[in-house]
């Protein structure tokens, strides 16, 4: 027999003002245990076994829905030796028990005041080991503790926010349709939402460090103030009103879940008139997947006829003339800035960045390519798909930007019969094969796969 090893953890966990709970604390070799300083709630006890139990009463709280109880028990093992712990108990006081982000139970309301408390790392004030705000942007009227609290009033934004929830998806008191009161059923919905252009949108990024150590937990937070549209299809099929006119306040809490850039800023230059090759890439730092758009209702253009796709290739055909081409309105001004938005696929992270191109005027005057695409008999068709999609000559992951509807794998056999046409040339060329064309076999060999190497000597 030793000392005893306390096994609970510092914080218990959250209970429901005025709701019986019973929590166990253990710890090895012990014995006994003994309440020997702070305070446990009003009709809470603890036992000598060990067990806390009760229904938790408070007279008041003021503005404050979550209060955080703290207390230090003490274990004692057969052989009389102790070892003491403090534990940190929280009670949720009021009506509203409202859980409305994607990974845990946490926000209160009052009123128009919300409040979040974080349970995902110890705060030990002796280290000064406390959750501070790394990055990003609070709405105004919020606040982070310490102690691991958001909170804040629901007054960012021209008029009251009501809180939007996962309440209304798991009330069946509320639904006109049982099976979508699941969790899964708000999430289904939330997630999509939450990658879409929303008009106040505050993301940022909190740490539990003590300033010196790498932090010990990394959250995202969101917290989002919007409009919804009236036609939003789960609303409508559940029968609850929404007024389009009133701002909805949304909180969500993800660990380890932001965006880290990794292109730079400044996209180089570009001929005008040549087929884009360039890309951004981001990643997410819990290792998700990410995906690709511009940045919602803002105003920022890509070049002609260049578009984003969502695995972040830049695709098309640069156009020989652009927007910038009206001297008398717009000075000469062949450089372009566009913000880009990296979100992870369950819409909940993201980051933006505003990047930079340049097109070269290297063509003044625009020219046509003109190829020319066999018609092989159906036999030929149903062999060349066969080679296209052999795994073993065309891997996918060796295939160069092989979403990009300008790269990748070929679906026809064509070639370049004559490139560089000026515009008004090309109909001529039009109206001599209509007038002037033969059938021609050409036989192409054996199949081979050209490979490219970088300067590394890489595939």
């Amino acid at each position: 027999m030793g000392a005893p090893n306390w096994i609970t953890p510092t914080h218990v966990g959250s209970v429901r003002y005025a709701e019986f709970f019973e929590k166990v604390l253990v710890a090895d070799e012990a014995v006994s245990y003994d309440l020997i300083s702070g305070t446990l709630p009003g009709g809470v006890t603890l036992s000598s076994g060990g067990v806390l139990s009760g229904s938790p009463v408070v007279n008041s709280v003021g503005p404050n829905p979550v209060l955080l109880f703290t207390f230090t028990v003490r274990a004692t093992s057969a052989t009389n030796e102790t070892v003491n712990r403090t534990f940190t108990l929280s009670v949720v006081y009021g009506t509203v028990f409202v859980p409305s982000n994607l990974d845990q139970i946490g926000v209160r309301y009052t009123s128009n005041y919300y409040q979040y408390q974080i349970f995902r790392g110890t705060v030990n004030s002796q280290t000064n080991t406390i959750w501070r705000l790394e990055s990003g942007q609070m709405p105004p009227n919020s606040s982070l503790s310490a102690n691991g609290i958001i909170s804040g009033f629901m007054t960012g934004v021209a008029t009251t926010a009501l809180p939007l929830t996962r309440e209304l998806f798991l009330n069946p008191n509320l639904l006109t349709q049982p099976g979508s009161t699941s969790r899964a059923a708000f999430e289904e919905w939330l997630r999509p939402f939450l990658s879409q252009g929303l008009e106040y949108d505050y993301q940022f990024i909190i740490t539990l460090s003590n300033g010196i150590d790498a932090a010990e937990v990394s959250l995202t937070a969101r917290i989002i103030y919007t409009k919804l549209p009236t036609s939003n299809s789960w609303f409508q099929t559940n029968q609850i009103a929404i007024d389009p006119n009133q701002y909805y306040f949304f909180i969500a809490v993800s660990d380890n879940d932001y965006i880290i850039w990794e292109t730079n800023s400044d996209l180089g230059s570009i001929d005008n008139g040549s087929v884009s090759d360039l890309s951004v890439v981001a990643r997410s730092y819990s290792n998700k997947t990410v995906n690709y758009a511009m940045k919602p209702a803002y105003f920022s253009k890509l070049p002609q006829q260049v578009y984003l796709m969502r695995n972040g290739l830049i695709s098309g055909r640069i156009s020989f003339k652009t927007y910038q081409d009206d001297p008398i309105t717009i000075p000469a001004n062949d450089n372009y800035s566009f913000t880009i938005r990296a979100y992870t696929t369950d819409g909940f992270s993201y980051g933006e960045k505003t990047f930079n191109l340049h097109v070269n005027r290297l063509h003044q005057t625009p020219y046509d390519n003109l190829w020319v695409r066999a018609f092989s008999v159906v036999e030929e068709r149903v062999k060349l798909r066969e080679i296209l999609s052999d795994p073993i000559l065309f891997p996918s992951e060796a295939i160069y930007r092989r979403n990009d509807p300008y790269f990748g794998k070929a679906k026809s056999l064509k070639f370049l019969f004559s490139p560089g046409l000026q515009p008004k040339s090309t109909q001529e060329y039009y109206t001599a094969m209509e007038n002037n064309h033969y059938t021609k076999n050409i036989s192409f060999g054996e199949v081979r796969t050209a490979v490219a190497y970088d300067e590394n000597l890489n595939i």
